[in-house]
């Protein structure tokens, strides 16, 4: 069996005055992913300006990410990722809104 590994991408704005706005169904979806598929609580990376959680879902492993960015510039955070582990960003997903 092979074993795939993904890097999720939730793109949003930080903070509380952005929490429920259509610019946040990125950040909203990856919150729910988590959640549903009990994936630890997100740690703060201060590389990526991100936070970051781990885990599997449906027996594929999952790297989390949530920029700490405003949405235009959360390109910021999947480069230093990349920078700092490329293979993170081998199978990567972006979620956002439009």
């Amino acid at each position: 069996m092979v074993h795939t590994s993904f890097t999720i991408v939730g793109l949003g704005n930080p903070g509380k005055e952005y929490e429920k706005t259509r610019h946040n169904a990125g950040r909203l979806a990856l919150e729910h992913f988590k959640k549903k598929n009990g994936f630890p609580e997100w740690e703060y990376h201060k590389k990526e300006n991100a936070l970051m959680s781990e885990g599997e879902a449906g027996g594929v492993s999952a790297s989390l990410l949530l920029p700490e960015t405003m949405m235009n510039n959360s390109g910021n955070s999947v480069m230093a990722l990349k920078t700092n582990d490329y293979r993170l960003t081998t199978n990567l997903v972006v979620v956002h809104d439009d």
